[in-house]
């Protein structure tokens, strides 16, 4: 038996998620009551966030391409600008693909070769040849006009528990190379990558405060897929807009968690020196591009304190109430239920 004064020994039981005290009876009558008051269902926040991109691309490109070649076909001079506009020489390798013997299989790679390269082109693709003496020429001409105008609108939701963090990412998992190496005369490389994360991801905890309001600490992220770095590497240009902070919410308000506005132009200019500035026919012998981008990202949350299970159903009805009736659209007649679901 407990020795009366002896301090209490108390040892927690995981298996049934409850605590066993060994002391006086004063003592454990003592400590009954105050894990009674303690033992309270702990209250839950629903953090509902929204992200807003607005973006405005516009893109014209504009240029000549020449090609001189002598009768056997082989190039004699050319101008090609390849980053922007269609690659002039794989098309004039399929149109010398005609002069090859039907059975031979170069004559299949060069014309295909040539129809991706006009099948991937962009604007208006235009283009003419001839004949002067003793040699052959052909131009082609692209032209393009691209405004793009994107609203991308994400809003991830998640629950948790008061002071606890909780996580959802919503994306890819995307592979990039961290090294390489290259043995005997590159016949037998060697690569390792790691895969990162890309889409919407969200980390927030909630706390709640004595008066009602909710101190947040979050972090949002927002990454895509940019394109690769050029045209000859196959390394991923990564777009990530980051945001961590720490803010107060009332119950129920909306805050914007912040905001950036980014604007980029540029210009770009390839042309032959010399001819590329003469007046009026200068135009035939470059190629211009001019690239304007605009993006306007906001983020907004919103967190809402689920105190009782009655405020828990009531939320989760409201949400299968919605799914219920996106399925009763699709299969009208059909009673949607979680085993059909």
């Amino acid at each position: 038996a407990p020795v009366p004064g002896q301090r209490a020994t108390i040892a927690r039981f995981p298996g049934a998620n409850a605590l066993v005290i060994s002391g006086s009876a004063d003592t454990q009558r003592m400590l009954a009551e105050v894990i009674r008051q303690l033992d309270q269902r702990r209250q839950q926040v629903l953090i509902e966030a929204i992200v807003v991109e607005l973006s405005d691309n516009a893109v014209r490109e504009l240029g000549v391409q020449w090609l001189l070649a002598g009768e056997d076909g082989n190039p004699v001079g050319l101008t090609n600008y390849s980053d922007r506009a269609t690659p002039l020489v794989p098309i004039a390798g399929g149109a010398g693909a005609g002069q090859l013997d039907e059975d031979d299989p170069l004559r299949e790679q060069l014309q295909n070769l040539a129809i991706n390269s006009l099948l991937g082109a962009n604007g208006f693709i235009g283009g003419g040849g001839g004949r002067i003496g003793d040699g052959l020429f052909g131009f082609i001409i692209n032209a393009a006009k691209t405004d793009d105008g994107s609203n991308l609108l994400q809003t991830p939701s998640l629950m948790t528990l008061d002071n606890e963090e909780a996580t959802i990412l919503v994306g890819q998992e995307v592979p990039i190379t961290t090294g390489e190496t290259l043995l005997d005369g590159n016949s037998n490389p060697f690569r390792t990558t790691q895969r990162q994360d890309i889409g919407v991801k969200l980390i927030v905890r909630p706390q709640i405060n004595a008066g009602g309001s909710i101190t947040l600490f979050l972090r949002q992220e927002v990454s895509s897929i940019n394109g690769v770095l050029s045209n000859s590497a196959s390394d991923l240009v990564l777009n990530k807009r980051e945001l961590e902070t720490t803010l107060v919410v009332d119950d129920g308000d909306i805050a914007v968690a912040g905001g950036l506005l980014d604007q980029n132009d540029r210009m770009s200019v390839d042309k032959v020196p010399g001819l590329g500035d003469l007046p009026v026919v200068g135009g035939l012998f470059r190629s211009t591009s001019r690239q304007r981008g605009r993006t306007n990202l906001m983020v907004f949350i919103r967190p809402t304190i689920i105190r009782s299970q009655a405020d828990a159903q009531s939320l989760a009805a409201d949400r299968w109430g919605y799914m219920r009736q996106q399925q009763l659209n699709n299969a009208p007649g059909v009673e949607p239920s979680l085993d059909e679901m």
